[in-house]
């Protein structure tokens, strides 16, 4: 009855006209469907509004965001240059720099280039190239042999090593020096002469004569630890000179190397040293002429010393030093001499003809 009652009037205030119920339906249907319509547009504007929002709340966190990362990056740049500013300029590498030596009559001279070190021999003053004398070179210097009709050679030195070149940039030869540092002793040409220099000047000081393979230096503890130099030959034999390169004794070496007996001085001190180092094992005595190293043919062919001495006595030793306990005499050595060369003779003979003293032996 309500809804007729709402119907009548509205009929009453359309438009002051009368109209048909149905007309009325029609319009306020439409009035509802255009209500929705807005509230829809009014939804869809307050959702776009609220997009627009995020939108823009997006793009100021990335401004702010990019506005950070760009302040950091100054801040670094800033601190590095200042970091560069108190850090002080690296040096420039240096550059190679090119040693020269001429030799004293300004025919040969050697340069060194500091980088690899690398001594190369030139003529002088036409400066024509001659041989690569080698490389991490310390020091080049130039010096005479003395016992080669005064032949200029050149020695460089590598660390402790020292090796000898010719005018032809030929090896020559080698050197040792002192522990003291004031002398050198070099061996020179194909004879191996041995000749005692002056260091650094290498002004030739004495011959130690030739066949010299290699040199070494020692102290004697029985003479104020006089400084020696022991010169070594063929068969193990050692020459010992003082430091002005007057004979001060003799020497042999021991098969293997590994010790050597000396005597020394005036004295005719002996000892038992271990080679090449010259640490002394033993005192043998005074007064011996000549000690060398032997083997006992009637103990196993054991190694003894044996050392003369000045009044014609000899006498055994162990290798320690301690007396061996008998003496080899004279008919001794005879016999074992003898013995020896029987047994040789029997062991040639058996190699020649094993087959025929087989069938002698049956």
């Amino acid at each position: 009855m309500s809804h007729i009652v709402c119907l009548q009037m509205l009929f009453v205030l359309v438009a002051g006209q009368p109209v048909s119920a149905r007309s009325v339906v029609a319009v306020v249907d439409e009035r509802i469907d255009s209500g929705r319509d807005m509230q829809r547009l009014e939804e869809h504007a307050r959702e776009e509004e609220a997009r627009q929002r995020r939108r823009e709340a997006q793009w100021r966190w990335e401004a702010e965001e990019a506005a950070r990362r760009q302040r950091e990056r100054d801040m670094w740049m800033s601190d590095q240059l200042e970091r560069s500013e108190r850090r002080p300029p690296a040096p420039n590498p240096p550059e190679p720099q090119l040693r020269s030596f001429l030799s004293e009559d300004k025919t040969l001279m050697v340069y060194v280039l500091d980088q690899e070190r690398r001594a190369d021999l030139f003529t002088y003053p036409d400066m024509a190239y001659v041989a690569k004398l080698g490389e991490g070179v310390t020091q080049v210097r130039f010096g005479k042999d003395a016992g080669g009709q005064d032949a200029l050679f050149v020695a460089i030195e590598a660390g402790k090593a020292m090796s000898l070149f010719d005018r032809k940039g030929q090896p020559y030869g080698k050197g040792s020096r002192s522990p003291n540092g004031k002398q050198v002793v070099l061996i020179l040409g194909k004879e191996q002469r041995a000749q005692l220099s002056s260091y650094p000047e290498f002004k030739p000081v004495a011959q130690l004569g030739a066949g010299v393979a290699e040199v070494r230096y020692g102290k004697d503890r029985d003479n104020d630890k006089k400084e020696f130099i022991a010169a070594e030959r063929a068969g193990g034999e050692l020459g010992v000179y003082d430091m002005k390169g007057k004979a001060y004794g003799r020497g042999m070496m021991r098969e293997d190397g590994r010790l050597a007996a000396l005597v020394l001085g005036e004295k005719g001190t002996a000892r038992i040293v271990l080679y090449p180092s010259m640490e002394s094992v033993a005192l043998i005595g005074k007064g011996v002429r000549e000690a060398r190293f032997v083997k006992d043919p009637l103990n196993g062919g054991r190694e003894i010393l044996q050392a003369d001495y000045q009044d014609g006595s000899r006498r055994l030793f162990l290798l320690n030093g301690q007396p061996y306990g008998k003496t080899l005499s004279r008919s001794q050595e005879e016999q074992a001499e003898r013995l020896s060369a029987m047994e040789s003779g029997v062991r040639r003979a058996f190699e020649a003809a094993p087959s025929e003293l087989g069938i002698l032996a049956r």
